[in-house]
């Protein structure tokens, strides 16, 4: 709460200071959500900030899937807009099951939790939680493409565009890059946090995962190698999902796991995202992966994530080198 109020109070300064001719962000940061209650339940609060911090998946060490921010009732009706907020409602008079509304705009997620008692909450968290999260991802993922399309990288996306035909929105700090044969790797070159995408294509019409991997595992490893012969970029295999899903209309194969460099110690989490290609006949492959050993990974690859995600609009639709 003492974080909060030293936030609130910077923020009402920069505004008295400008003669409210500047209005500020939203406060929070990425991934953090300040929670609240109208009659401050702390239990209640509780159950949804067990929810909000339940752990990320992908990664090699357990992360919260957001940073949940406790706060009283009067601190959320404070008048600072804020970044993420969840307020939960408790009325006896209210005879329904639980629900989840929200409200968006201006950079902002509003998420209103209603429930007849704490045990009609306890009861129906599970699937409360996933509501919650799922519109807070969504969120998030649309503050950083919205982020990307203000701030990208023209250049590396006409290198991306040369070298492989593909068109994608690349992060302005992806300054360094490495060529292959239609395969491009782009990263910042960090000491710490080192971020980085992969874009490349391979002969298919069809997604299928086993192929991926196997592809994965043949074009990274050629491309991405260390200081001594035996040393590439492989997949910890065993620890990949795949989730089939669609983005802008189309079926997309979406895969998450570890990577490591085989006969070193480094590695890092991976996310990927496949599609089809039928004017090329090919599968086109967009991965982020960090290498950040020194810190937590999660604010370092959700950027990457959303970049990746994000449909850059096609100049057209075959291409020949």
């Amino acid at each position: 709460m003492r974080c909060f109020l030293h936030i609130a109070v910077l923020l009402l300064c920069v505004t008295a200071c400008t003669g409210n001719r500047y209005k500020p962000s939203p406060a929070g940061s990425m991934f953090e959500v300040f929670v609240a209650s109208t009659t401050d339940d702390g239990e209640a609060v509780s159950l949804v900030c067990s929810e909000l911090s339940m752990n990320i998946g992908g990664l090699p060490q357990a992360e919260p899937q957001f940073d949940a921010v406790r706060m009283s009732y009067e601190e959320y009706e404070s008048g600072i807009d804020k970044r993420s907020t969840v307020l939960i409602e408790i009325d006896p008079a209210r005879n329904a099951s639980p629900e989840v509304t929200w409200v968006s705009g201006d950079g902002m997620m509003r998420i209103f939790v209603r429930a007849g008692s704490r045990e009609s909450l306890a009861e129906g968290i599970d699937s409360i939680g996933n509501i919650v999260r799922a519109k807070l991802q969504s969120h998030e993922m649309a503050i950083a493409a919205e982020q990307l399309r203000d701030r990208h990288n023209p250049k590396a996306e006409q290198k991306v565009w040369e070298t492989t035909g593909i068109e994608a929105l690349i992060p302005p700090d992806l300054m360094k890059s490495k060529q292959g044969e239609a395969f491009i790797w782009l990263s910042n070159d960090a000491l710490q946090g080192m971020k980085n995408i992969c874009i490349y294509s391979y002969p298919g019409t069809v997604l299928t995962p086993a192929k991926a991997l196997t592809m994965r595992d043949s074009v990274l490893g050629k491309n991405i190698v260390g200081e001594t012969a035996g040393m590439r970029m492989a997949t910890v295999a065993k620890t990949v999902t795949t989730k089939i899903t669609r983005i802008g209309g189309n079926e997309v194969m979406v895969q998450r796991g570890l990577w490591e460099m085989t006969g070193d110690a480094m590695g890092g989490p991976f996310v990927s995202v496949s599609r089809t290609d039928p004017a090329n006949n090919r599968i086109v492959v967009k991965e982020a992966f960090v290498y950040a050993p020194e810190r937590r990974k999660r604010n370092i690859l959700k950027p990457l994530e959303a970049a990746i995600f994000t449909e850059k609009e096609n100049r057209n639709d075959k291409y020949n080198k």
